[in-house]
């Protein structure tokens, strides 16, 4: 399935075929698991599938952290516990987004001998885990889950500068021939990474079976150079 590619392809592939593995390992087990936990009744009359949405505040890490700010993190999934049980697998697709620091900015500019104004980091992942959840306080719930993923880093350093050429108005639609400023793509690094994340939340009971979130995670890329990241995030789950 995959051919060798050099050492980050090698790294994404392995980590695909290990969750394929941990997937089917954890499905079986959910499936002898979770009939004795439905029995209990304490979750009855939930779906098996919930779905969330959250966003919040993305810390990074390590060694990226001087070369990136704090920004922001938008992620979604969903959560498959048959008969509502505790064990759960859960998926999430996550966006994180940064700007750089004027450490890299000036790092860039000395490597690349062009003067560079502006930056940014972005990490997108796609990952798959178990999960458990467990009674907390009143009708709250607390959660834990871990997961391997797949991650897109992008890193770019731009440079502002004038630009020559048709420049059209985007709310009048007048088009004319001109200078105008714009940013001048002076440095890019996009490369596909495997990792992990993990994390813990509580969750408290809304209206129509939905419920909020706070939950604090933390992703992990490995490589020569891993990158690591916090996000706290607040969402809904429905």
């Amino acid at each position: 399935m995959c051919q060798p590619r050099g050492e980050a392809m090698n790294k994404a592939c392995a980590a695909i075929k290990s969750t394929i593995v941990a997937v089917t390992v954890w499905g079986c087990w959910l499936g002898m698991s979770s009939t004795a936990f439905a029995d209990s009744g304490e979750y009855a009359g939930q779906s098996p599938i919930t779905w969330h949405v959250s966003g919040g505040y993305s810390a990074p890490g390590g060694q990226i952290a001087d070369y990136l700010q704090g920004g922001f993190v938008l992620s979604g999934g969903f959560t498959y516990a048959p008969n509502a049980g505790p064990l759960g697998l859960r998926g999430d697709v996550s966006l994180s987004a940064h700007e750089a620091t004027n450490q890299f900015l000036n790092y860039g500019t000395a490597v690349t001998g062009v003067q560079v104004d502006s930056g940014t980091g972005q990490f997108f992942s796609f990952a798959l885990g178990p999960s458990y959840t467990v009674p907390f306080v009143g009708r709250s719930r607390a959660y834990g889950f871990a997961q391997l993923g797949i991650y897109h880093e992008s890193l770019q350093l731009t440079q502002t500068a004038l630009f020559q050429g048709d420049f059209c108005d985007p709310y009048f639609g007048y088009c004319d021939f001109g200078v105008f400023v714009g940013d001048n793509l002076v440095y890019e690094d996009n490369r596909t990474r495997a990792g992990w994340d993990a994390g813990v939340g509580i969750e408290f009971p809304a209206y129509f079976r939905a419920a909020y979130f706070v939950e604090v995670g933390y992703h992990r890329l490995l490589g020569s150079q891993p990158i690591e990241y916090v996000p706290v995030e607040f969402g809904i789950r429905f």
